[in-house]
Parts: C-alpha cells; structure tokens; sequence
C-alpha cells in the first residue's frame, strides 16, 4: 500500500498537467490595445513591433473583437480603423479594410458597443499591419473607455481572387472557417450551431440562451470581451432569473477575454431539457461576445 502511494505521489510530480488537465484554459488575445478618451482622438500609433501601440506588422493579428461603454456623451462616432504600411510608418488610415463579421463599423451608442472583425473572409484576404480607434462626431462631454483585441488564426482562406470566397466551388451558400457566405453577407456556421449575442453588466447569474421547449442545449463555441477583470462560469438553470443554478464549466478565474471551441467533442451540454443556459459573472463588469448553440 504504501508503495502505491509513493508511485501516486511520483507521477503526481513527474505529469503534474493530469491535474490541471480538466481546468479550462482562457485563450489570450495576441494584441490588446485598451482606450480612455475624454475627447475626440485616436490610439496612438508607434512604429516599434509591439501592437499595443498599433503596429501590428510582426503581430500579424487578423480577427478583432472592438468593445466599449461611454457615459455622458450624448453623440459619439467609434470607428475601428486600418492602414496599409509606408517604409517606415503607417499609409493613410481608413475605417477598417476586412470584414465586420458582427456590428457594425462605426458605433455609435452613447452607452456600450461591441463587434468583431475578420481579414481572412472577403474575397482576398486583407492585411492590416497598422490599427487604430478613432473617437470623433461628439457631443458634449464625457468618457468613452474600452479594448481592442485581436488574435493571431493561422487561417488562409485559400478561395484566390474569385468572388464569392468558396474554396474550390461557386456555390452559395458555403462555409469558409466556420462562417456561412449567403452571397452577401457572413454568418457563423459551425456545423448547424446558431449564435446568440452577449451583452451584460449584471454581476450572477443571466440567461444567454432560452430553452426550447424541453430541447437540450448544446454549446459549440464561446467568446467573451471584458471591460476590466472578471470571473465567468457557465450554469444550466430554470426561467429568466436562473433559478436553481448547477454549474457545467469550471470557474474562469480574473479574466479580460475567453475563447472555447466545445465543436470537436461535443462536450458540453445543459443536461436538463427545458434548462437555461446562464452566464454568471464574479461582478458588474460590461462583458460581450457570442455564443454558438444547438437545441438538441
């Protein structure tokens, strides 16, 4: 007995990841450009490889989630905003030259706002080696606070110059990196997974996705943007309150942003039919995102 506690003890120590093994793991973002404007102006941009400061030449980040909350304004223009590069500094800077996957592109809430952004799902792929986000159209005064984040895919779309952008055929609709191409617009596909936009400021729980029914819900895919740090957890529970809450993930602990892909093994599944799926957040922090979802 005590032989088979000391080999417990020793593999414990020589593959310590068998514990951590089942903690979800926040994917990071690989550029992070955070803003507080108190009037009209823009990130600033520096050409010294580090893309907090815009200059996203070495980062090469190409899918972009733009959040933010304002107060006291009431009229504001929040644009998103890419450059071609010069020899040693930014070309001419225009509102951004890929695909506003959803949102739109400006903004103009005098409250919150939130979209995302993709180089890789036009006809060709586009680069951005220089970003920026520009405050401007004013009115009054206040505070406009919030992120840019991007992160680096590794995806090449690989449809050439042809429009539409379908890898190896013409026909509509298609499916290039888990978004549906109609003809004239993109939509997450994901295998059948339809997307519900997140929106909360609400500390506990918050339903995100309402039962069907006494269908299941499968989640396929989750992305989350925080305006400050915060700990999520995903609950199944009853009616618009999230009544009798029973947690299905693990707690993601002081987190700005989160990214899980449950698509490959189909995981993760609110157990009881007719169940919410709920958000739950640590405390009253301005979070969005999308989650895709099946009822099954």
């Amino acid at each position: 007995m005590k032989r088979l506690l000391r080999l417990a003890a020793f593999c414990a120590g020589v593959f310590p990841w068998t514990a951590s093994a089942q903690q979800p793991q926040p994917v990071l973002p690989d550029c992070i450009i955070n803003f507080n404007f108190i009037g009209a102006g823009s990130t600033p941009v520096t050409a010294n490889g580090n893309c907090a400061a815009g200059d996203n030449r070495f980062t090469g980040a190409d899918t972009w989630t733009l959040q933010y909350t304002a107060t006291g304004f009431t009229g504001l223009t929040l644009t998103f905003q890419s450059a071609p590069t010069g020899p040693v500094a930014p070309g001419t800077f225009v509102t951004y030259s890929g695909t506003v996957v959803q949102g739109t592109n400006a903004m103009t809430s005098t409250t919150e706002g939130a979209a995302t952004f993709s180089n890789l799902l036009g006809a060709t792929p586009v680069a951005t080696p220089w970003v920026r986000v520009t405050l401007s159209g004013l009115t009054g005064s206040g505070q406009v606070t919030g992120s840019l984040q991007g992160w680096r895919t590794g995806y090449s779309a690989g449809g050439g110059g042809g429009t539409p952008p379908c890898p190896g055929t013409v026909a509509l609709p298609c499916v290039v990196h888990d978004y549906l191409f109609n003809g004239s617009m993109w939509n997450p596909s994901l295998g059948g997974c339809l997307p519900a936009i997140i929106s909360t400021s609400s500390s506990g729980n918050t339903p995100i996705v309402l039962a069907v029914g006494i269908a299941s819900i499968r989640v396929c895919k989750l992305s989350l943007t925080a305006a400050s740090t915060v700990s999520v957890q995903l609950f199944q529970a009853t009616g618009p309150g999230c009544t009798g809450p029973t947690a299905i993930t693990g707690l993601y602990q002081n987190i700005t942003a989160l990214a899980e892909d449950y698509l490959a093994d189909q995981s993760l599944v609110v157990l009881v039919g007719g169940d919410n799926l709920c958000l739950n957040l640590s405390s009253a922090v301005l979070t969005t995102g999308t989650v895709w979802f099946v009822n099954d």
